[in-house]
């Protein structure tokens, strides 16, 4: 699984970091990140939303096919593959988003959690150095789940400065460590007070605390401007559209929990974001155009 992980995280680290490179600000190059993913995305909002419509079309004749069919489950799943075939309708394209979207937040996790590989590309080398000398200097044997993490935020103590100087006399040479320790204090985590390396908590109410509060509100803008202009979801019954608004609130509040606030941050900006692409496919691809 860390193998997967570090594959997913290497080629979004160097998008990250061009973000980072470009904006200097780690708050907002995580949005700006966030924006680069849906517009690689959009061609595949596109064809979810072909899809979608396609779905609407046939669904006259697939409700007809449920009472003609209604004793033969074999020839009622015949004619929906027939009627699939006759309008090019794949029913898997609705997941693909989806699973476009775990990948990348398993990258992006592991891309938060190892800021001096990802961001700053240190050799692992002079990583495994810093991160001894940092238990070393707390006092412990582990640095936990996010060891660099935790170097970045003991290096930003300059009372830790000149124990990590003495670094110059093992593994690395004394130029390389300056360099790196000004490289890693340069490089600040905290985005309107938030700090992004930290996980929320449900037992403290701090700053922290907002990303999974923001991360339900996102949740419940994007879900009722879909409810509105999405071409399944208008479909849907009211129980069924606010079944699913609960549940996606529930999920994004939740999830904003179980991982750094950047995560956090990457999906509220990612339901925010989604909205100006449903509007945006609805024009390309007005359901009215082609659903009576």
């Amino acid at each position: 699984m860390d193998y997967i992980i570090n594959a997913l995280g290497v080629p979004l680290g160097y998008v990250m970091k061009l973000c980072y490179d470009w904006i200097r600000d780690y708050g907002l190059a995580i949005i700006v990140f966030t924006l680069f993913t849906k517009v690689i995305l959009f061609p595949v909002s596109l064809m979810v939303q072909k899809n979608s419509i396609k779905m609407i079309k046939m669904k006259p004749k697939l409700d007809a096919y449920k009472y003609q069919y209604v004793d033969d489950k074999d020839a009622l799943f015949d004619a929906q593959n027939a009627l699939y075939k006759k309008e090019h309708y794949n029913p898997f394209v609705g997941i693909i988003p989806l699973l476009i979207q775990i990948p990348i937040i398993f990258g992006l996790i592991d891309v938060v959690y190892r800021p001096m590989k990802h961001l700053l590309h240190f050799p692992q080398g002079a990583i495994d150095a810093f991160v001894a000398k940092t238990a070393q200097i707390l006092h412990i044997t582990q640095l936990g789940s996010s060891p660099e993490l935790v170097v970045m935020k003991s290096v930003a103590n300059l009372n830790n400065r000149q124990a990590f100087l003495s670094l110059q006399n093992g593994v690395l040479k004394g130029s390389d460590v300056s360099s790196m320790l000004a490289r890693m204090q340069s490089v600040h985590m905290n985005f309107f007070g938030v700090d992004l390396a930290a996980t929320p908590s449900f037992t403290h109410l701090d700053l922290l605390f907002l990303i999974p509060v923001l991360a339900g509100v996102s949740a419940l803008i994007m879900c009722i401007i879909q409810n509105k202009i999405n071409v399944l979801q208008i479909e849907q019954s009211a129980l069924a559209q606010w079944g699913m608004t609960i549940f996606m609130i529930a999920f994004s509040t939740y999830f904003a929990f179980l991982v750094p606030a950047g995560v956090g941050l990457y999906w509220i900006f990612g339901n925010l974001f989604s909205i100006p692409v449903m509007y945006i496919v609805n024009i390309i691809y007005d359901p009215n155009k082609y659903i009576d």
